[in-house]
């Protein structure tokens, strides 16, 4: 026999001879407190990625709306005419109307 074969018929037959131990209650706890932090962290991480999703639709949504509402603002844009300057003479009497100190 080959020198792997025979350790490997070693360790099965001390697996054999030896019975299962049980658990121990300090496993089981260790075992519970790590299960439960796993599902804290889980459930962490799904929050955090629910905020992520959440604002990422929110920031194309407001991009969304200023896109559009500057579209429309610019298609319906009406110009305001230029101020007329007032002719010379009108000036004049606009002047003479103003009481004098």
């Amino acid at each position: 026999m080959k020198p792997i074969d025979t350790s490997l018929g070693n360790l099965f037959q001390a697996a054999r001879s030896e019975p299962e131990a049980p658990g121990s209650p300090d496993a089981e706890r260790f075992a519970r407190r790590l299960a439960d932090r796993w599902v804290a962290e889980g459930a962490e991480q799904v929050e955090a990625f629910l905020w992520a999703h959440l604002g990422r639709r929110f920031t194309r949504g407001l991009a969304t709306v200023l896109v559009v509402v500057s579209v429309l603002t610019w298609v319906t844009w009406v110009p305001v005419p230029a101020l007329v300057e007032p002719e010379a003479e009108l000036a004049g009497e606009l002047l003479a109307l103003l009481p004098l100190p």
